[in-house]
């Protein structure tokens, strides 16, 4: 499987609010989720200042993104890649948690 990296030259800059796929940590899977805002309170005391903080959709989970190469806008030219990815990777193992609405979006 190929690796799927951002390497934009100069990185876009996310707000609070802005709809975004990030890469799951040791995983080679993209999942959408919103940049959080102060109001999250997902916000802990860290080591270094992450890049970003997404809050996925329909869970009370988020992740720390470690750098710009980790996130994608929402409406990149990579988004049916990352849907196939996902599709792919749920379709070929069992399991037993309900994926919600990867084919919404």
């Amino acid at each position: 499987m190929r690796r799927i990296r951002n390497d934009e030259v100069i990185p876009t800059r996310y707000r609070g609010g802005d709809v975004v796929w990030v890469k799951l940590n040791a995983l080679e899977l993209w999942w959408p989720g919103r940049v959080a805002t102060a109001e999250d309170n997902c916000y802990i005391t860290t080591k270094s200042t992450p890049f970003a903080v997404v809050v996925f959709f329909s869970e009370e989970t988020f992740e720390f993104v470690s750098s710009a190469k980790m996130i994608y806008p929402f409406h990149c030219p990579r988004k049916l890649d990352f849907i196939e990815l996902a599709k792919n990777k749920f379709q070929r193992k069992p399991t037993k948690q309900k994926i919600i609405g990867i084919t919404n979006f």
